[in-house]
């Protein structure tokens, strides 16, 4: 093989793995479930509040329990994008509740349930195009924008083989979620 031909190549290889460093990880693309336990604050213009939280989802279906000191408070949502169950320490139950209309009233944001499970990930949706991707030096993700929302990554954790987010800012406007993660369990969905 003369040396031009083992330039190209040299040349194609590294074209390509510079193009695919641009690309999401396809790790990303793989349907997880999983379990996530540990804290959620929630600041916005003239609020803020924090609670241990524990989320489970499976497939496209999440059920997160919320709750305070010494497990005060207690309160759990169940559903999935289109429509969810509130179950409040006071004995209230709302049923066939909008996600994102309740998230709204309660939270004053609304992050889109459907995309919000991938943000979790550390991934964003497929659709529409994250804007402003940042990596670190392993390839996570650290930050990027999506549908309105400015989210941000940090303190990542091999778990089960994948590197995962302790640490998820979810932001719009003068809203912030911060979600510290003690504790991930993962299973591959089929």
């Amino acid at each position: 093989m003369n040396i031009r031909k083992l330039l190209l190549i040299k040349l194609f290889f590294l074209f390509f793995f510079v193009s695919c460093s641009s690309l999401p990880r396809s790790d990303l693309a793989v349907s997880t479930d999983f379990i996530l336990d540990g804290r959620i604050g929630i600041r916005g213009l003239d609020q803020a509040s924090s609670a241990s939280i524990r989320w489970a989802q499976s497939e496209n279906n999440f059920d997160v329990v919320l709750w305070g000191p010494l497990g005060q408070g207690k309160t759990r949502l169940v559903g999935n994008a289109s429509f969810m169950t509130v179950q409040t320490a006071e004995g209230e139950h709302v049923e066939d509740v909008v996600p994102n209309e309740m998230l709204k009233r309660y939270l004053g944001i609304s992050p889109p349930i459907d995309a919000f499970t991938g943000w979790i990930l550390g991934r964003p949706a497929i659709r529409p195009l994250a804007r402003g991707l940042e990596r670190n030096e392993y390839g996570d993700l650290k930050a990027f924008n999506q549908l309105g929302f400015d989210l941000e990554y940090s303190d990542f954790r091999v778990v089960d083989g994948r590197r995962l987010p302790h640490r998820i800012i979810c932001s719009e406007g003068a809203t912030r979620i911060t979600i510290l993660v003690k504790r991930w369990s993962l299973a591959l969905a089929p």
